[in-house]
């Protein structure tokens, strides 16, 4: 009993001790906290723009999301169509094309916009290179090789200049101008002969820019082979390419071939004309560029061999004036691509 009468004291003295840690540790944290949460509401106008940056590609269900679920759909897909449909939503998807700055107040909405394009091409530019094959013949362009992968790249590099519908009205309504990846990847590209002769530094390049210029093998591979790749594009739009193992039949490049005008309206020739334009743009680009600037040897014999005067002949000119003016659009196109008077 005396023992635990003398112990008291020490018991109480401890309990003193602690209960007086507990609320120093208590004070020091409200004050840490006092503190935090002044810096939190300093910062606030810093932060809430960013936040609503951030809240923008949110609404739209998640970019990161879409976009891998269309780059894997567009990897299993079977054809080269459903690859085509595949890369175009995947494109879509990317954040600066869908978002929207009506919520972001007293920001540099371009440079919100550059830091979104950045991120999205720098994606881009680790992604396609998991879809090459290893070794010297990494960057080995073949238009015609329907290999799974070959075909998922092809795909990706068609369809480049898609612009998803949406980006138009939220951007123009903050006074920015639509892009397209295309156009991404010619502005970075473009900067090289800058910087090469000394005109600019790396300094002085957007963030976009310095992306593009630092995957500028993959980027350059990309357009090369979009050259390649639009031209069987546009041919499988006019003639029975996939049904029939086109580009297996060495006859089809040797003798001529009908294309299927007559099966066809107005609107699906001009279609396959767009097609062919767009590669004519890549190959101007290219040639800017100072790259090789080559259609695929094989598509291109394919197209010289084609014949489509029995289609002029058999049309009433008076009543089907669109499908004359199409097929004409048409044989300009096919000429400038393949050089023919």
């Amino acid at each position: 009993m005396r023992l635990a009468i003398l112990a008291l004291p020490v018991f109480l003295l401890t309990s003193a001790c602690s209960v007086k840690k507990n609320m120093d540790d208590m004070h020091k944290k409200t004050i840490q906290m006092a503190e935090t949460t002044e810096r939190l509401e300093e910062s606030t106008a810093e932060t809430k723009d960013i936040l609503a940056w951030v809240s923008i590609v949110q609404k739209q269900g998640g970019g990161f999301d879409i976009r891998h679920t269309a780059f894997e759909s567009m990897t299993n897909a079977e054809t080269l169509n459903m690859k085509l449909a595949q890369a175009k939503a995947f494109y879509f998807a990317f954040d600066f094309q869908i978002a929207s700055y009506a919520e972001v107040e007293g920001a540099d909405l371009r440079a919100l916009r550059d830091e979104l394009i950045a991120l999205n091409v720098a994606e881009l530019g680790k992604m396609v290179p998991e879809l090459l094959p290893e070794g010297r013949n990494r960057f080995k362009l073949n238009a015609t090789n329907k290999d799974d992968k070959n075909l998922s790249v092809m795909a990706l590099a068609a369809t480049l200049h898609e612009i998803n519908p949406l980006q138009g009205p939220q951007s123009a309504a903050v006074g920015l101008t639509p892009i397209s990846v295309y156009d991404i990847i010619a502005e970075g590209l473009s900067k090289k002969n800058a910087l090469d002769s000394g005109r600019a530094s790396i300094e002085s390049l957007s963030r976009p820019s310095r992306e593009i210029l630092r995957e500028e093998q993959v980027f350059t591979f990309l357009l090369q082979l979009r050259l390649r790749a639009l031209p069987v594009i546009a041919l499988a739009r006019i003639s029975n390419v996939q049904e029939n193992n086109f580009f297996e039949n060495i006859g089809m490049s040797l003798f001529g071939w009908e294309p299927n005008f007559e099966e066809m309206n107005a609107e699906q020739i001009n279609y396959a004309s767009q097609i062919l334009e767009r590669a004519l743009e890549t190959r101007h680009l290219l040639e800017r560029l100072g790259v090789e600037a080559k259609i695929d040897r094989k598509v291109e014999n394919i197209l010289k061999k084609m014949k489509s005067d029995h289609v002029r002949e058999s049309l009433d000119s008076a009543r089907e004036t669109e499908k004359v003016r199409a097929l004409d659009r048409f044989d300009r196109s096919m000429g400038n691509l393949i050089g023919r008077d």
